[in-house]
């Protein structure tokens, strides 16, 4: 289990060499000229999630936590091997007998960790979970009885507090409570950590709006 998060970790660093901040999302200067997309930025967000997480488990050496995360480690671990690479539940050990001597050992083969962008895919197809909870944090900012209400509640606060929300994207999570009724609870995220949301909700408070800190489970818009 060790071997596969050390697999995850070396090739997932220079991953999270390139995160940016929420910081950079709140208007602070970056030290970089480094820019994003929406869909990079929330990947540089996930492997620091992730690599956090798994730091803390290999540092209170408590292996036990992933147990049920497992098939989906092997399947990350996997899928992060340069393509082409062999996957070491094929490597077969070489065994010579007793006083023989030992053939020379051939050169190994290096596989790169980077490849040209006109070359086959580096990576494999990440695996597919289904019914999964988000990793990311996000802001609950409250609940309506519909979509439409929904986002149009987004679009009020976004225009309230522009800044407060850069970087930031609506979901909305359908909550069932019985007698109550069905709600939809809107979200914006993703946000890395809780002590981010707490920086989103001062920020917001300075304008009037509440939030709480929420995962960011939930449909985007449209």
């Amino acid at each position: 289990m060790k071997i596969s998060y050390l697999i995850v970790a070396s090739l997932a660093l220079p991953l999270l060499a390139a995160c940016v901040s929420d910081d950079l999302a709140m208007g602070k200067p970056m030290a970089t000229s480094v820019k994003l997309t929406q869909e990079e930025h929330e990947t540089a967000i996930a492997v620091g999630v992730i690599l956090g997480r798994l730091r803390q488990v290999e540092g209170e050496a408590n292996w036990q936590s992933l147990d049920g995360l497992r098939p989906q480690i092997y399947q990350l671990a996997t899928a992060l091997l340069p393509s082409g690479a062999p996957s070491q539940s094929h490597v077969t050990p070489s065994v010579h007998p007793v006083n023989q001597p030992m053939t020379p050992p051939q050169q190994a083969q290096v596989f790169p960790v980077s490849a040209p962008v006109a070359a086959a895919p580096l990576f494999s197809k990440p695996p597919k979970l289904a019914n999964a909870r988000s990793m990311f944090f996000a802001i609950q900012l409250g609940s309506y009885r519909t979509a439409d209400q929904a986002f149009a509640g987004w679009d009020g606060l976004v225009s309230r507090a522009p800044q407060a929300f850069a970087g930031l994207r609506p979901r909305i999570e359908r909550v069932d409570l019985g007698s109550r009724g069905v709600f939809l609870r809107l979200k914006a995220g993703p946000i890395s950590s809780a002590v981010n949301v707490q920086a989103r909700c001062s920020a917001l408070a300075t304008r009037g709006i509440n939030c709480s800190q929420a995962d960011f489970t939930g449909a985007d818009r449209g």
